[in-house]
C-alpha cells in the first residue's frame, strides 16, 4: 500500500494502528509470488490515488466526503457544544 501511495505522486499522512504489537516489515517468506501481488496491488492503488486526486470524479467524491464530514460535526453537537468529541480524540490518539 506504501508504495502504491509514494507512486501517486500525492502527499498523504500515514497512520499506522497498532504498530507497536509486532514487526511491520517482517518478511513472510511468500517470495516471488508475494512480490508479484505487492507490484500490481502497489499499482492498483497508485492508480486509485491518482483518480482520486486528480478527476472529476475524484473531485465530486472529495466534495461529498467534506458534506458529509459537515454533517458528522454537525450531528456531534449538543445545544452548540462539542458531544463525544474528546472520546473520539482520545480513541484515535491511542
Amino acid at each position: 500500500m506504501a508504495i502504491g501511495l509514494e507512486k501517486s505522486g500525492q502527499k498523504f499522512l500515514w497512520v499506522l494502528r497498532d504498530g507497536d504489537k509486532g514487526d511491520l516489515f517482517k518478511d513472510e517468506g511468500g517470495g516471488d509470488h508475494q512480490v508479484k501481488e505487492v507490484q500490481v496491488a502497489s499499482k492498483d492503488i497508485e492508480n486509485a490515488v491518482r483518480m482520486l486526486m486528480n478527476s472529476a470524479e475524484g473531485h465530486q467524491m472529495r466534495q461529498r466526503a467534506q458534506e458529509m464530514s459537515k454533517a458528522v460535526k454537525a450531528s456531534l453537537m449538543d445545544n452548540g457544544t462539542p458531544f463525544g468529541v474528546d472520546s473520539f480524540v482520545a480513541h484515535i490518539r491511542r
